[in-house]
């Protein structure tokens, strides 16, 4: 499987830039024992946006180019930095946290193993405790509201 090795080398370069950051959408949702298809990673990182350049090069030189030409037009537009896994070609989105949801997400996030990999994924959230909405695909509410960490050995 080419994801869970795509996310071993991207937590290695997130974890190597000091970013905090987690996982989350369809993989965070498989972790935590839904069935899901994808065939991406979303990240969420702390990443200043005067430190975006240097983060940007930091994460192609790693093996994550952006898949765009305008990195920052695009960032600023979205707040989302489309890379891919150059090894694997699995798409990546990176993103960029704000004030807002992310930040539950962030403090609570837990180190977990997968393989040989330690990630940084979110975990449980009331959805009550936040002031929004979480998440687009109901899905992953429901991955938010109840979710378990048991599945990881079997990912």
């Amino acid at each position: 499987m080419a994801i869970p090795e795509a996310l071993a080398r991207l937590a290695a370069l997130l974890d190597g830039q000091g970013a905090r950051w987690y996982l989350f959408g369809a993989q965070a949702a498989i972790i935590h024992g839904a069935s899901r298809l994808s065939a991406d990673i979303d990240v969420t990182v702390e990443v200043p946006l005067e430190a975006l350049d240097p983060f940007v090069a930091a994460l192609a030189s790693g093996g994550f180019p952006a898949r765009v030409r305008d990195v920052a037009a695009f960032v600023r537009e979205t707040r989302v930095i489309p890379l891919v896994d150059a090894a694997s070609g699995v798409p990546v989105d990176v993103v960029l946290a704000g004030a807002g949801p992310e930040e539950p997400f962030l403090a609570r996030a837990q180190r977990v193993s997968l393989g040989e990999a330690t990630i940084s994924a979110a975990i449980m959230v009331d959805a009550q405790e936040l002031d929004q909405p979480v998440c687009s695909d109901p899905d992953d509410d429901k991955f938010i509201a109840c979710g378990s960490l048991e599945v990881l050995s079997s990912w």
